[in-house]
């Protein structure tokens, strides 16, 4: 234990020191491949922090059939469902990591509720067993029953989407291969793993969003990737019945970083995500080809996108928000009040709307009576004192009124300076009677 305590400290400080600049390397080193550094980091923490905390080690080595997952009874020995909400909210960005709500309805049973999306070209998200992508609102995302799951970039997500309440899992460094070892969601029951977590909460959440894959890239191999990502669907499904879950492909990153970082190339993420969208059809779940609006025409991150090559700029979060809304299934029944409504929309006349096409035939229904009563007026106006209309201008005849002002003849009164006559009064008291004439009152 001292050995392996000791070997964790050594790559630890190393890592630190090599990434400040403070040591150099003997094999050359590009700043850039820190992740790699923080992945092989990563990793060893995990062990010893399953090796301290007596937490099972699972060996994705085995292969791993769909349908296969089997709870932890130690889990539902020391937690009891619904009993471990997280209520406090990551104080730089008003973030709920963890929230409330109700889960109902049978999504395999929705109707048409909307206009679905149809896929732009080179889109190659699906939606598992669902009936279609529609277009949301923000509330699909943040009504309190959406769960987003990942690493560093889910993190930046959270913190730079604009979207207020969401509830998030997410660390730097997460992997999948972590899911049932690393205890990092603070709960009132001390902190949890993902697992753990969700036993502690089941049936409440509709939508779980996934975004896993690029710190696996030094991890294990593809068939232990797709172990570890099966057996975290399968427990999601199990924890989570109602859900539906999202699988987000692995973001691309910048040409630079790639060169740099082969191992975390988009050649490699390519050839991961293909294993993702197996992984996704093969679970009957939703795959999100989220790379559809962060490639440019080369297939890399644009070098505008990111400030390190890899994480999302905040004034580009919009778009993975945007993406997110136009690829939506119906979770509930309640899902349908946040889709856009289509029925506003007279495909006919070109997008019109319909209300504005229904507002001008009134105006030209309004015109035809108005025009028609000019043919019609002389009947009328024999037997209709069509003069008692303009008798109401009679009423401007009460301008008369106005000859109230007759009230400023009043200043008959001021004509009562015949008082001032008096100021003989006055010239006996030196002329002061004008001054004080107010007294005369």
């Amino acid at each position: 234990m001292i050995l392996l305590f000791l070997s964790v400290m050594s790559v630890f400080v190393y890592g630190f020191l090599l990434q400040t600049g403070k040591v150099k390397s003997n094999v050359t080193v590009a700043s850039t491949d820190t992740i790699e550094v923080a992945s092989a980091v990563h990793d060893l923490e995990a062990r010893f922090t399953a090796f301290i905390s007596k937490t099972k080690e699972v060996d994705y080595s085995k292969e791993y059939k769909p349908t296969e997952y089997v709870p932890d009874s130690s889990i539902a020995e020391k937690i009891s469902s619904n009993d471990a909400r997280k209520t406090v909210e990551d104080e730089s960005a008003g973030v709920v990591i963890d929230g409330s709500g109700t889960v109902s309805g049978d999504r395999s049973e929705k109707s048409d509720a909307g206009k679905k999306q149809e896929l732009a070209e080179g889109d190659t998200s699906f939606c598992g067993e669902n009936d279609g992508f529609y277009r949301v609102t923000d509330g699909y995302l943040t009504n309190g029953d959406t769960l987003f799951i990942g690493d560093s970039r889910t993190k930046g997500f959270a913190l730079y989407s604009g979207l207020q309440g969401i509830n998030v899992y997410a660390e730097k460094g997460y992997s999948v291969n972590k899911v049932f070892t690393d205890k990092f969601i603070d709960t009132v029951l001390g902190k949890l793993t993902l697992e753990e977590a969700m036993a502690a909460d089941t049936d409440h959440y509709k939508k779980i969003y996934l975004m896993l894959g690029l710190n696996e890239m030094g991890w294990g191999n593809d068939e232990m990737f797709a172990n570890a990502y099966y057996r975290m669907i399968d427990m999601l499904k199990y924890y989570q019945p109602n859900a539906v879950i999202y699988v987000q492909d692995i973001i691309h990153v910048t040409k630079a970083k790639g060169e740099s970082a082969p191992l975390y190339g988009n050649a490699n993420i390519d050839a991961r995500n293909e294993l993702l969208k197996e992984i996704a059809d093969n679970e009957h779940v939703v795959y999100l080809n989220i790379n559809q609006v962060f490639s440019d025409d080369e297939g890399n991150l644009p070098a505008e996108y990111s400030s390190d090559g890899v994480h999302i700029k905040q004034q580009y979060m919009q778009q993975w928000v945007d993406f997110l809304e136009s690829h939506a299934v119906l979770a509930s029944d309640s899902d349908a009040a946040y889709i856009t409504d289509p029925a506003e929309i007279d495909t006919a006349s070109g997008g019109e709307a319909v209300k504005n096409k229904d507002t001008e035939e009134q105006k030209k229904k309004k015109s035809d009576t108005e025009t028609k009563p000019v043919t019609e007026t002389t009947p009328n106006t024999q037997d209709i004192t069509t003069p008692v209309v303009p008798t109401t201008p009679v009423v401007p005849t009460t301008p008369v009124v106005p000859t109230t002002p007759v009230v400023p003849t009043t200043p008959v009164v001021p004509t009562t300076p015949d008082i001032p006559t008096t100021p003989d009064i006055g010239t006996e008291t030196g002329g002061a009677g004008w001054e004080t004439g107010q007294d005369l009152n």
